[in-house]
């Protein structure tokens, strides 16, 4: 080799470090190619979370629970000069036991309530894109357009597959629907 093609010769680096070091920036074809040399791990970790997920999902045992808020209403004026310090209640300072029954607090609780909302999902409702009045129920029933089908199917296969799979094993049709 001459001294001119020995200027010209660029040297590899030594490490993959260094190259990364040197160039300062990945490129989407490092990307894949990691990803191709690692597709054997890739493959037994997707493969072994999917049977643990499975396993999990059959053998845990169902279970539900269930919450009740009772408020009782006082019958009666506050006792002497307790009034007035369960006045303060309003004003965020709980001094408790002072101030009982229906408090501002428990307002978003009933709102979210089953029995105020039932009633209003199934309250006509008139809507200016259909031109007619239906109940929300309805509404959110209607025959759907095609991008509505296409989410419906995308999310059966993805979201909603690890629940279509136990249902299948378990040889339930669908979830049992809330009664009225």
């Amino acid at each position: 080799m001459n001294k001119s093609q020995d200027k010209n010769r660029v040297s590899p680096p030594v490490g993959v470090d260094e190259y990364y070091q040197e160039t300062k920036n990945v490129s989407i074809l490092d990307i894949l190619l990691v990803l191709t040399r690692r597709r054997k791990v890739i493959g037994w970790t997707i493969a072994v979370s999917l049977v643990l997920g499975l396993t999990l999902a059959i053998f845990s045992p169902t279970k539900y629970t269930a919450t009740a808020k009772v408020i009782s209403e006082s019958a009666g004026q506050e006792v002497g000069g307790l009034s007035g310090l369960a006045a303060l209640r309003g004003f965020g300072i709980n001094i408790g036991g002072g101030a009982s029954g229906l408090t501002e607090e428990n307002y978003p609780e009933i709102l979210r309530s089953r029995e105020l909302l039932l009633p209003v999902v199934n309250s006509l409702f008139y809507f200016n894109d259909l031109d007619t009045s239906m109940s929300l129920v309805d509404y959110q029933t209607r025959h759907p357009g095609l991008p509505k089908i296409l989410i419906k199917s995308l999310r059966a296969v993805t979201i909603d597959l690890p629940g279509n799979i136990l249902r299948w094993i378990r040889g339930v049709d669908s979830v049992a629907a809330v009664p009225k």
